[in-house]
């Protein structure tokens, strides 16, 4: 099972934004949950689409953004937190340029998605670094997979990384699946019941072979 999320090309003019939200608004669909901002964060900034996204809230479509991957600023989140409205933030590895902008999404422990495998093989130490230091600044940060069509992984290959690169202790990981369940789009309802079967599947491969290692150790 799963929700879509209606892309807009950021790289596209606000008022094509506003216009394809119109019409995302005006057919609603059960499994369209809300927006994203999509593309090379250099093509637009988010400043440009908060006519969009004040129409997408209005409607009750859930809202995110890629924001701070590409700009080496923390300002473009703060923006889309601000003035978009987003309850979500996609990356976001740049937010470590603010410390007072990481002690906001901290205490908020607002959900951030982040990604260690990218389609540019030259980013990626950079990126898996940021990710470790988002971990040890305690953001409530999300493994997800992004693009898998275009880039060489799976959710299952980016928690891998994060154990065996990262060294991301076993009950942190735990705590990022179960975050991850808190952070979807779902229906209150299914996604209670997806957090209570997530617990029990976790349970029994605890029970069955697994030895988690404590907190703290690698």
């Amino acid at each position: 099972t799963g929700r879509l999320l209606a892309a807009i090309d950021r790289s596209r003019s606000g008022a094509e934004a506003l216009a394809w939200v119109r019409q995302v608004a005006e057919h609603p669909h059960p499994y369209v949950a809300g927006i994203g901002l999509d593309n090379l964060e250099t093509a637009g900034p988010p400043e440009r689409f908060v006519d969009a996204y004040r129409l997408a809230g209005a409607a009750g479509l859930r809202r995110t953004a890629h924001s701070s991957e590409h700009v080496p600023s923390a300002s473009n989140t703060l923006v889309c937190l601000d003035q978009l409205g987003c309850d979500r933030i996609d990356h976001g590895y740049f937010v470590l340029e603010d410390d007072a902008v990481v002690a906001r999404l901290r205490d908020a422990q607002t959900p951030m998605t982040v990604i260690s495998t990218t389609s540019r093989r030259s980013w990626r130490p950079w990126r898996r670094a940021s990710i470790r230091a988002m971990l040890d600044a305690g953001l409530n940060v999300i493994a997800a997979s992004d693009d898998p069509g275009m880039f060489p992984t799976t959710l299952a290959a980016e928690y891998r990384i994060l154990a065996a690169d990262l060294d991301v202790p076993y009950p942190r990981l735990r705590r990022m699946s179960l975050a991850g369940v808190d952070a979807c789009w779902l229906p209150e309802a299914e996604k209670t019941a997806l957090r209570a079967r997530f617990e029990r599947e976790i349970a029994a491969l605890e029970a069955a072979d697994y030895r988690p290692a404590p907190e703290g150790t690698s």
